[in-house]
């Protein structure tokens, strides 16, 4: 599967909703994170090997996810919150493959 790249909040908020009984993953990151840079072909690929896992990428720095952002207490990044039926069910702060990887197999 691809990873999508919600442009607003409410683009955000209309893909959780629409997959509800999915794991949804978001990565929040930043295009001068040294670490986001190196995880994200990782990420990519795990989104490839996971269909039913739904990733999504917000550049923490682009215009319209200022709320985005506050709203999910990023303030580190690379950052991956992990959300099903629409709630807040576990995250991940920094590129630890491993971590991530653990945490969508166990949700």
């Amino acid at each position: 599967m691809t990873v999508h790249h919600p442009e607003t909040q409410a683009e955000l908020n209309t893909i959780i909703q629409q997959q509800r009984g999915n794991l949804i993953v978001i990565d929040f990151t930043a295009s001068w994170c040294g670490p986001c840079k190196a995880i994200k072909p990782k990420i990519h690929e795990l989104a490839k090997q996971t269909p039913n896992v739904i990733f999504i990428e917000i550049d923490v720095d682009e215009p319209g996810h200022e709320s985005t952002v506050a709203g999910f207490g990023v303030t580190a990044m690379p950052t991956f919150v992990f959300i099903r039926n629409g709630a807040i069910v576990g995250q991940v702060v920094g590129a630890n493959l491993a971590d991530i990887v653990a945490k969508v197999k166990s949700l």
